[in-house]
């Protein structure tokens, strides 16, 4: 019956979006669509997607009256739906502005009706199970983050946002608004609250006038009052990092809430007046967010950050490590219906599923393509062999040019990859640079992995908590300022976490047929004359290092892409051993990738953020060569013809055939325009595209 209903409901959908497609008003917004679900007709796109599947998985939310029903919301791809208990996922992003989706609420009574909250643009509704998205945030905060929407049992047109206004400074704003309307129009509902955001909103199930907040550092507060005012109720409790509340459904006055800086569980019996910590077991793992089973209320699971899933049988008294470690679990939820059935989502691996109360988990990603491409290489000889570097996902080998893919982590405990690069003498030796444990190499094509640290130090700065979820490329003023700032405060301060024997950051790699080289978060760059055995310090230290590119035509001139607050390219005539500014024209704008003409002796490019630079000269005086006002992440020349550049934009790739005098936007079918790496294969007539959130992507027809 189950697999009855999915078909049914598969063929209306298809139906409906296939005649939204033809539609020109629609055109634009149903070419992701169209690449996801008739694949046969999105052969004619300009773009195809690649993935691979999995990606980062902020929110999920099961259908209240069928539990086959699955949203997802994602970081980077928007909306997925998945109509037979997460087998198989559906993009549903027509009419959303944004991609990055904090929280999804269901109504309980009407479930076509569902809430998303977003990252800096407000709430967005749809009546239809997510066919169609419309804005409903008037009379919210401006550019307000949603980190979660609560619903009144009793009366669903009342919901609640828990929110805060974007800024890295107090006072943050945000805070608690109220809907009467159903998300047509908000209100502040923050009297008694304090200056804080809330990422959390609870809502008693039987007394609604009786809500919840969980603040970011001002503990947990209630209302009495449907939220006219609030009090704080932090009796007990020793983190006043909130991160989670949430309500036993079947015991009302039984809460119990997740906090950040300790790392803990603490639960309430007399409705938050008290709290007693509970986190026997925990080992310190921080806590994400939480889920309870509404049928069996002992039994409650936490997501962890880069710990896993955690689970307790006996209402928190103890904890156990319930698998997946060491991801980092953004989200947990219990299927209603069947108590037996656990979903977890993370940050680059996707969702995983469990049928057995967490015992064990399966992958349930078939369709969902939300991950974040670092770098896609293609094997110099073999040109359908590609590899593809995923943050938070690690390493994926494909042998038919991206229509599969295959996991290659065996031995790379740490998935955040930044930059993947390959030995051109040896294709078979592979380098992934990793977010907190250093360099890894394979020398079987990724069958397998090594960590190859000896000689790096511990990374010298501080990890910057959720930055290690994100693109370590993408500037500062574009992620959530508040949370980078609550790692950043002195108290807050923890070493980054670590797989590999070092909590090294590596951002960058350069390779040529002596030397490596690697380009660090804090530390300035290393090279290794060993392939890896061992590394040294270059003189250059003390700096972050976006890029690094070595000369086609001089292999001891190397150059490195750094912050515009370090300056912004640096260059070397002997290997390393020393550096002089090349700063000339660029204004210190922050440089993410560069590249070398591979037919032009001394004419380079660089990805900055604030346009894209060429210097004739060795870097001697930079050029703005277009695309003023847009962040550039990766610029590739074209291998045979010097006139033909590519430039990856957060607004999609741009394509020129005149060195830049004119530029050509090329994004359709891009599900996400945010472009991060780029990868030319000439022989093939091809490009490799890897987003920021939305997989990867190949087009041909090289020259414009």
């Amino acid at each position: 019956m189950h697999r009855l209903k999915f078909l049914l409901r598969t063929l209306v959908l298809s139906v409906l979006l296939l005649l939204l497609s033809v539609s020109p008003t629609r055109e634009a917004q149903s070419a992701p669509l169209m690449t996801v679900f008739l694949p046969l007709i999105a052969q004619g796109s300009e773009f195809r997607s690649l993935g691979p599947e999995g990606g980062h998985i902020v929110s999920l939310a099961i259908d209240p009256g069928d539990s086959d029903v699955i949203y997802a919301g994602t970081w980077g791809s928007g909306m997925y739906k998945s109509f037979d208990g997460g087998a198989t996922w559906m993009l549903i992003n027509d009419g959303l502005d944004n991609l990055f989706i904090n929280a999804v609420a269901i109504d309980p009574v009407r479930s076509a009706t569902i809430y998303l909250g977003t990252q800096t643009d407000g709430v967005y509704k749809s009546l239809n199970g997510g066919l169609s998205w419309a804005a409903a945030r008037s009379g919210l905060n401006q550019d307000a983050i949603v980190y979660s929407l609560a619903i009144d049992p009793l009366e669903t047109n009342i919901l609640y946002a828990g929110t805060r206004s974007p800024g890295g400074v107090p006072p943050y704003g945000g805070g608690v608004y109220k809907s009467v309307d159903g998300g047509a129009s908000w209100m502040e509902s923050n009297a008694g609250l304090g200056e804080d955001w809330v990422y959390e909103v609870a809502v008693h199930p039987t007394h609604p006038n009786v809500l919840y907040a969980a603040t970011h550092s001002m503990g947990v507060y209630k209302s009495l009052d449907s939220g006219a005012n609030w009090n704080a109720y932090n009796n007990g409790l020793g983190d006043l990092a909130t991160r989670e509340l949430i309500i036993d459904p079947q015991t009302p006055k039984t809460l119990y809430v997740g906090t950040w800086h300790g790392g803990a569980v603490y639960k309430s019996t007399d409705g938050a007046v008290t709290w007693e910590s509970m986190s026997s077991g925990l080992n310190g793992a921080k806590v994400f967010a939480m889920a309870i089973d509404p049928n069996a209320t002992q039994n409650l699971y936490v997501a962890s950050y880069f710990k896993g899933v955690y689970r307790t049988t006996n209402g928190g008294m103890s904890w156990n490590s319930a698998g997946l470690s060491p991801d980092f679990i953004y989200a947990v939820a219990v299927d209603p219906d069947s108590s037996t059935t656990i979903y977890a989502s993370t940050a680059g691996d996707g969702i995983y599923k469990s049928s057995d109360q967490a015992t064990t988990w399966d992958r349930s990603n078939a369709g969902l393509i939300a991950t974040s491409i670092t770098s896609m290489l293609v094997a110099p000889g073999s040109p359908s062999m590609l590899y593809a570097s995923i943050f938070g996902g690690g390493v994926y080998v494909s042998a038919d040019k991206g229509e599969s893919w295959q996991e290659a982590n065996s031995g790379l405990a740490d998935k955040g990859v930044n930059a993947l690069a390959m030995d051109t003498a040896n294709p078979l030796i592979l380098y992934a640079a990793t977010n907190s444990s250093g360099i890894y190499k394979s020398i079987d094509a990724g069958n397998s992995w090594n960590s190859s640290n000896s000689g790096l130090p511990s990374f010298s700065g501080f990890s910057e908590g959720f930055l290690l979820h994100y693109d370590t490329r993408i500037p500062v003023d574009i992620i959530d300022e508040g949370v980078i700032e609550q790692f950043r405060s002195p108290q807050n301060r923890f070493p980054a976490f670590s797989f590999g024997g070092t909590t090294q950051s590596i951002l960058s790699i350069a390779v040529d047929s002596a030397s490596l080289y690697i380009g660090t978060r804090t530390d300035g760059v290393f090279k290794s004359l060993d392939g890896g055995t061992s590394w040294n310090a270059t003189g250059l230290g003390g700096v972050g290092v976006f890029a690094l590119a070595i000369d086609p035509y001089n292999q001891a001139v190397l150059f490195a892409g750094l912050t515009g607050e370090q300056g912004s390219v640096l260059m070397s005539l002997n290997g390393g051993d020393s550096w002089i500014i090349r700063n000339s024209g660029l204004n210190n704008s922050s440089v993410y990738g560069i590249d070398f003409d591979p037919n032009t002796e001394n004419q380079l490019y660089a990805a900055t953020k604030i346009g894209l630079y060429s210097s004739s000269d060795a870097g001697g005086q930079w050029n703005e060569t277009g695309l003023s006002g847009l962040r550039v992440y990766a610029v590739s020349v074209h291998p045979s013809n010097s006139n033909v550049l590519y430039a990856g934009t957060d607004a999609g790739l741009y394509v020129t055939d005149d060195k830049g005098a004119t530029w050509i936007l090329r994004d359709s079918g891009m599900v996400n325009t945010f472009v991060q790496s780029l990868s030319v294969d000439s022989v093939e007539d091809l490009i490799y595209i890897g987003s920021k959130g939305s997989g990867g992507y190949r087009r041909g027809n090289l020259i414009p």
